[in-house]
């Protein structure tokens, strides 16, 4: 049974690999091809299914697939790669089913196929890795093909721009899992998982550690950090948005969650250094709180979008660092459907949106009203931190309970201020506790479902820095404030100014345009652009001329 389960899990990494490479005519896809496409996506999806359930029904396996003499494939599937293979499968499906629609007529759509089938198959590659070089050469694979996708619109110089910003910061990501991989044949003399995770856990029974780890680990969470998008190497996940709306959609909802399937793919080994574990936290909560603070000043959906998809990646980054490993698989699949849906639906928003002279404008906001937000805040803080104190609870999971407390009342709080009713404080109140209690839930339900893949949660971040939680509260207090101010009109010059700034970015994506332009300019592209534009110019003025 254990045969039908490893060809099982690996026959979607084949199916769309045989997709992507298969051969096109000149003239360019017909409709036999589009059908194929999509008939191999739907397949994949139901085989991951099956292979899903095969594999929480048996546990863990770890195998070595044989395809050429002294050549094999090394698999490694437990519950996590179960979750992830159904998720990136149904996420593929959608993405492939919405880019034959959106691709239809475009005259180079066939390489949009390939390349869009050939980045799902290297994250299926990556999912299923039972060493740390398959690891490795799925990572790079998946930046490479995705790097093909970036740059479909090449007449396009901010395209290509970042493009190039995001080849660069992959690469140094790059470099770093290769000299993780360096570091852990010298500690483990294996890249095997299944291996290091045997000898981890026999480190964290004798609390004997090798010097070399820290090392390791330091690795891992800046490959990590570079790969999801962390601040400050953020700057070009907002910028690749002159792509089809396809490829944000797969990379926002799916590519961009690699550095935290890195993290929690290697958590039994993380643990073993709380230095890396209380950067991760740190990093994972600037980078929350700056992704999530400049977005609401943007005026584009998928720049916004863009911004959120920075914010959640620290978050997630945040729950990996304090050792919630099991809440950011479940922040990681509920995040990659809502995005993949905001990205796939932003055009028809756009639609239903109102016209200019319809547009709503803002409404002055009260300081009673923000006052009272953040007393009534503060007081569900204390008394749910109190609560759950009081069965039990880790304290990795309160201060993540205590931020999403407080977004939660800050949205009602603003709801209240459009309606000016009690009853909807009242609500607000009551669905915060009930949304509060399904979170805990859902943190227990996944928490048990992981329990034979995750290690538990630890208090490894607040060894190495035991002023970390109180430091966090603070730290989203403060964000929630600076966004409720973003939230009405500016009232004088300086947070007008602050408006304009924020709404920028504050320039660091610009400082990494300027740095990349001088490390790979774009003049010769330019060059070839004109001289294109100019010749189309020419050829229309010999047809009227005609």
């Amino acid at each position: 049974m254990n045969d039908i389960t490893i060809l099982l899990s690996v026959t979607p990494l084949v199916l769309m690999f045989a997709a992507g490479m298969w051969p096109v005519a000149r003239g360019g896809v017909s409709p036999n091809r589009n059908a194929g496409i999509q008939a191999a996506a739907w397949i994949t999806l139901a085989i991951s299914l099956a292979a899903a359930l095969l594999i929480a029904w048996h546990g863990p396996i770890s195998a070595e697939i044989p395809l050429f003499p002294g050549l094999s494939l090394p698999v490694y599937l437990d519950a996590l790669t179960a979750i992830m293979l159904v998720l990136v499968s149904f996420l593929g499906t959608v993405v492939v089913r919405y880019s034959v629609a959106c691709m239809a007529g475009h005259e180079r759509k066939h390489f949009f196929y390939r390349w869009l089938c050939l980045t799902i198959a290297s994250v299926l590659g990556l999912l299923i890795s039972g060493n740390l070089l398959m690891f490795t050469v799925a990572w790079m694979a998946t930046s490479l093909s995705l790097h093909q996708l970036l740059t479909f619109n090449a007449e396009r110089p901010g395209a290509i721009l970042a493009a190039r910003k995001k080849f660069i910061v992959s690469r140094l990501g790059d470099l770093c899992l290769l000299g993780a991989m360096a570091v852990c044949w010298r500690i483990f003399h294996s890249w095997n998982f299944a291996v290091i995770f045997h000898m981890t856990h026999a480190m964290t029974a004798s609390h004997v550690y090798p010097h070399e780890i820290v090392l390791l680990d330091m690795l891992l969470a800046v490959a990590a950090c570079l790969k999801s998008a962390q601040f400050p190497f953020h700057s070009w996940l907002p910028d690749t948005m002159e792509t089809p709306t396809p490829v944000s959609a797969l990379m926002h909802a799916g590519i961009i969650n690699a550095g935290g399937f890195l993290i929690i793919r290697l958590s039994p080994l993380l643990i073993l250094c709380p230095q890396a574990m209380a950067a991760l936290a740190l990093i994972g909560g600037v980078t929350a709180i700056f992704g999530s603070t400049v977005m609401m000043a943007q005026t584009s959906i998928k720049r916004s979008l863009a911004f959120s998809t920075v914010g959640q990646m620290g978050f997630m980054m945040l729950e990996c660092g304090l050792g919630a490993f099991s809440l950011a698989v479940l922040h990681l699949v509920a995040h990659s459907l809502y995005k993949a849906h905001a990205f796939l639906s932003s055009g028809s928003t756009v639609g239903r949106s109102p016209g200019k002279q319809q547009a709503k404008h803002w409404a002055p906001v009260h300081g009673t009203i923000m006052s009272r937000s953040f007393q009534v805040a503060l007081i569900l803080i204390i008394a749910a931190t109190w609560a759950l104190n009081q069965f039990g609870a880790s304290m990795t999971f309160l201060p993540l309970l205590a931020i999403a407390i407080m977004a939660l009342t800050v949205l009602f709080s603003l709801i209240y201020r459009e309606s000016k009713a009690y009853i909807i404080a009242v609500i607000g109140i009551i669905s915060v506790l009930a949304i509060s209690t399904v979170y805990c839930a859902l943190d227990l339900g996944i928490s048990a479902l992981l329990a034979s893949t995750l290690p538990p949660q630890t208090l490894a971040a607040m060894t190495a820095l035991p002023e970390l939680p109180v430091l966090l509260v603070v730290m989203f207090v403060a964000a929630a404030w600076i966004q409720m101010q973003l939230c009405r009109p500016p009232q004088s010059d300086r947070s007008r100014c602050f408006y304009v700034h924020t709404a920028n970015g504050f320039y660091i994506g610009s400082l990494a345009n300027r740095m990349v332009s001088v490390l790979w300019p774009l003049e010769p592209e330019r060059q070839k652009l004109e001289s294109q534009s100019n010749e189309f110019k020419e050829s229309l003025d010999v047809s009227a001329q005609i």
